[in-house]
């Protein structure tokens, strides 16, 4: 199985003590995560923050991923093309603009 790993990094523009304190807090794991994610500390708090210290919690992404796949071919040739990169496309980019903001509305 093939190990995939992210790194990033960011200034917190705060002294290190009051980061350190931040972090040191594991439910403030919650306030930095995504709503959408249903993230759930499932350790006994409070947890001691320490190299090694193990955190269980679970995340409930659930969600439907909806994808379009849309082929078209425009007509006449080189002018078709024209009107393609001019109109056409634009036209089919904010349809789909649209529908992603009215399926937003509609599920919440």
């Amino acid at each position: 199985m093939v190990k995939h790993h992210l790194e990033q990094e960011q200034l917190v523009r705060r002294n290190r003590r009051e980061v350190f304190a931040f972090f040191a807090d594991a439910a403030n794991l919650e306030r930095i995560t995504p709503d959408s994610l249903h993230f759930e500390i499932r350790s006994v708090q409070p947890i001691a923050m320490r190299a090694g210290a193990t955190i269980h919690y679970q995340l409930s992404p659930g969600g439907t991923l909806v994808r379009d796949h849309v082929e078209y071919e425009v007509p006449l040739g080189p002018l078709g093309e024209l009107a393609n990169r001019l109109f056409v496309a634009r036209q089919l980019r904010r349809i789909f603009d649209f529908r992603r903001t009215a399926i937003e509305a509609a599920f919440g």
